[in-house]
């Protein structure tokens, strides 16, 4: 089965979105097909090859490389920003908002595997009481 996958690069990886846009060409097989994006690349293909291609990422990047399942393959009408005339593309402010978070998801990553303990810090949400506080404040 044919799936569409994202490769998106860490802020903070030391690589450009480009070059892992050159090592995903270089090492795909030809029914994998490459588009570079702005903060990596799209690729779509047979599964498995897919996840043989995210797996060799990992092995070549380290933490600097993330890679995902996305909804719909490039290109799709249903999505595709000529069709639906201009504007972000559905999902992509969520992705951007990933994206950001991608170096401290590799710091907890590298700590988790050389053993580190990691703390937690619990934050307690806030009170209906304080959200109709900070709601009346806003207002007046």
């Amino acid at each position: 089965m044919n799936v569409s996958r994202y490769f998106v690069v860490a802020p903070g990886a030391g690589i450009s979105p480009t070059e892992l846009f050159q090592w995903l060409l270089e090492n795909s097989p030809p029914e994998v097909t490459i588009k570079q994006t702005c903060f990596g690349a799209i690729a779509d293909g047979p599964e498995d090859e897919l996840r043989k291609l995210a797996d060799r990422a990992r092995e070549e990047f380290g933490y600097a490389v993330f890679s995902k399942e996305r909804g719909y393959p490039a290109g799709d009408p249903r999505i595709c920003r000529r069709t639906r005339g201009g504007g972000p593309r559905p999902g992509f402010p969520q992705l951007q908002r990933e994206t950001e978070d991608l170096d401290l998801i590799a710091e907890g990553l590298r700590a988790l595997e050389a053993g580190e303990e990691i703390e937690i810090e619990r934050k307690k949400p806030p009170s209906a009481e304080d959200i109709e506080k900070i709601i009346e404040e806003e207002l007046d």
